[in-house]
C-alpha cells in the first residue's frame, strides 16, 4: 500500500487533513460507539446529537465564540451564503471587492434586490489593480448622511490571488474620522480556523470547510443571534434560506452532512489540542515567511500580492523564466508534491499552506524552490 505520509498536498481545496483526523474519520465510517458508522447514522439519533453538540463546542472553544453568537451548519458551500446574507440582512449592504468570490457575492446581492434604493453598494474595488491587495481603510464619506448600510461584506482571504486581511479595515467618515461598525459579514472560506476573530465587529462569519477546516460539503456559519433568531428582512426569502429556520432546528431542519459535521468537529478538536488559534496563527506566519523569503531572494520568482496584503494561506507567484515553471512542476510530481499550479483564471503557481500541511511538506517545497532557482541561475 502507498504510504500516504509521503504526499505533500498544497491543493487550494479540497485540501489536506491531519493524519489523526483521517484516522478518526476512517474509524467513524465503520462504527460510532459500536453502532452504525457515520455514513449510515441517523441524524435524529442520540449518537449524532452528541456529535453535532461536540462539533459546536469544539468550534466555539477554538474561536472563543461569545454568547451573542451561535454556530450553525449548512450545505451548498459558501456560495449559498452569497444569497442567504442579503435575504436575511437586507440587500442594502456594502461590498468590498478584492477578488473573484467577493465579486460573485456582490452580483448575487444585486439579483435579489427589489428596489433600486436598496441595491448593494460597492464600497471599494481592487480589480483595476489586478487584485494585488486588500484595503486597510475604506472611505465611507458618501454614506455618512445616507441610511446606514445593513452590513459590510468582505472576503478575508483570496484563494486565487493570494491576498488576506490581517486585521479588519477601518471605516473613515467625514474629515477622515474612523467610524465605529459592528456589522462586518466575512466570507472566511479559505482562512477558517487560522486566526482569532473580534466578534464585537462581526455579524456573520461563514465559510466552506474544504480549504482549512475539513472536507467539502459542509459550510460553517457563526452568526449573531439577533440575526439568526429573527425573521429575514427580505419579504420573499424562501423558508429554507432563512437563518432562523435552521437556528431553531439546531441545524437539523433537513438532513445535514453528517460526515462533514463530524469532520469539522474533529479538525477543531485537533487544533484545540495543539494550542488554539494563537499558536496556529504564529505557526502559519513562520511557515509562510519561509517560502516568501525564498521568493523574495530569488530573481526567478515574482510574487503576485503586495507585501502588506500577502496571504499566509495561499502563496501566489510566477517564474520569470517560462521554462522554469514547467520544470518545477515536473520535479514536484517526482516528489509527490500536489497542487502547485495556479488557478486556471490567472495561471502561475500557488502553494496553499493550510493547517494540516505538515512542516516536513513545507521544507520539501522550500528545498524544491531553492534548487529550481539555483538550476536556472536566478
Amino acid at each position: 500500500m502507498f504510504n500516504q505520509t509521503q504526499i505533500h498536498n498544497f491543493n487550494a481545496g479540497p485540501s489536506a487533513l491531519a493524519p489523526s483526523v483521517r484516522t478518526e474519520l476512517s474509524q467513524a465510517i465503520h462504527s460510532i460507539g459500536g453502532g452504525p458508522g457515520i455514513l449510515e447514522l441517523s441524524h435524529r439519533s442520540q449518537a449524532f446529537d452528541r456529535i453535532i453538540d461536540d462539533a459546536r463546542h469544539q468550534i466555539s472553544r477554538l474561536y472563543e465564540v461569545p454568547d451573542s453568537h451561535e454556530v450553525l451548519f449548512f450545505q451548498s458551500g459558501a456560495s449559498l451564503q452569497f444569497a442567504m446574507v442579503p435575504y436575511n440582512l437586507g440587500t442594502f449592504g456594502g461590498y468590498v471587492t478584492t477578488g473573484e468570490w467577493s465579486r460573485r457575492a456582490l452580483a448575487e446581492a444585486h439579483l435579489i434586490k427589489i428596489r433600486e434604493q436598496e441595491a448593494p453598494v460597492e464600497l471599494y474595488s481592487e480589480e483595476a489593480n489586478g487584485f494585488c491587495a486588500v484595503p486597510s481603510q475604506i472611505k465611507m464619506t458618501n454614506y455618512s448622511t445616507s441610511p446606514q448600510l445593513n452590513y459590510i461584506h468582505l472576503t478575508s482571504n483570496n484563494t486565487i490571488y493570494g491576498t488576506q486581511y490581517h486585521k479588519l479595515p477601518s471605516l473613515l467618515g467625514l474629515n477622515g474620522r474612523e467610524l465605529p461598525h459592528d456589522g462586518f459579514v466575512i466570507d472566511a472560506s479559505s482562512d477558517l480556523f487560522s486566526k482569532k476573530i473580534d466578534w464585537s465587529k462581526v455579524s456573520i462569519l461563514y465559510g466552506g470547510a474544504q480549504k482549512n477546516a475539513g472536507p467539502s460539503g459542509v459550510t460553517l456559519v457563526i452568526a449573531r443571534k439577533e440575526i439568526s433568531r429573527s425573521a429575514a428582512r427580505h419579504p420573499f426569502c424562501p423558508k429554507i434560506l432563512a437563518y432562523r429556520t435552521h437556528a431553531e432546528k439546531g441545524s437539523l431542519y433537513h438532513t445535514p452532512n453528517t460526515l462533514g459535521i463530524f469532520a469539522i468537529g474533529a479538525v477543531a478538536r485537533w487544533l484545540n489540542q495543539q494550542g488554539g488559534l494563537t499558536f496556529i496563527a504564529e505557526k502559519s506566519l513562520k511557515r509562510a515567511q519561509l517560502i516568501y523569503q525564498i521568493i523574495d531572494d530569488s530573481d526567478l520568482y515574482q510574487g503576485h500580492a503586495d507585501s502588506a496584503s500577502r496571504s499566509l494561506m495561499n502563496l501566489t507567484f510566477r517564474t520569470t523564466i517560462k521554462e522554469a515553471e514547467s520544470d518545477l512542476l515536473e520535479q514536484a510530481k517526482l516528489l509527490n508534491i500536489y497542487g502547485l499550479k495556479g488557478h486556471r483564471s490567472v495561471g502561475g503557481l500557488r502553494a496553499s499552506l493550510y493547517n494540516a500541511v505538515s512542516d516536513n511538506s513545507i521544507k520539501v517545497l522550500a528545498d524544491l524552490l531553492s534548487k529550481t532557482a539555483k538550476k536556472f541561475g536566478a
